[in-house]
């Protein structure tokens, strides 16, 4: 009985943690959306350039370990960090955020996994980009 409580509340505090994790990536794509916009507009060939890139890399992943196995990376991060180094953090977070999302949907992977795989991604540029600034 105590396995039992045990493993519902491990899955209590994981389901916190996605949704936690869903919500302030979701909440900083949406923030970052209208900074976005507005440096893409100044000069959107070499942004579009970018973020083209970044979708083209995360529709492509990397296999990783032995065949079989369903591990996989994608070398989408460096094109959005150039966006975040050329043009601001928001251009990255979104770019990679959108990207992230749009590739996972053409895989088929369960929204959960989308919405939470691109939150978690748009945080992570969020904090680079906080800490290079």
């Amino acid at each position: 009985m105590e396995l039992r409580a045990a493993r519902a509340a491990a899955r209590r505090r994981v389901s916190a943690y996605t949704t936690t994790v869903t919500a302030v990536g979701f909440a900083l794509l949406v923030l970052a959306a209208p900074a976005a916009a507005r440096v893409a507009g100044r000069d959107p060939a070499p942004v579009l350039l970018l973020a083209a890139l970044v979708l083209a890399a995360e529709l492509m992943p990397l296999e990783l370990g032995r065949p079989g196995t369903r591990d996989s990376t994608t070398m989408s991060q460096p094109f959005a960090f150039a966006l975040v180094l050329g043009w601001g953090t928001p251009a990255g977070v979104v770019a990679l955020g959108a990207c992230s999302a749009l590739a996972d949907l053409a895989g088929g992977k369960a929204a959960r996994k989308v919405l939470f795989n691109s939150a978690q991604l748009a945080i992570a540029v969020g904090v680079a980009g906080a800490v290079y600034d």
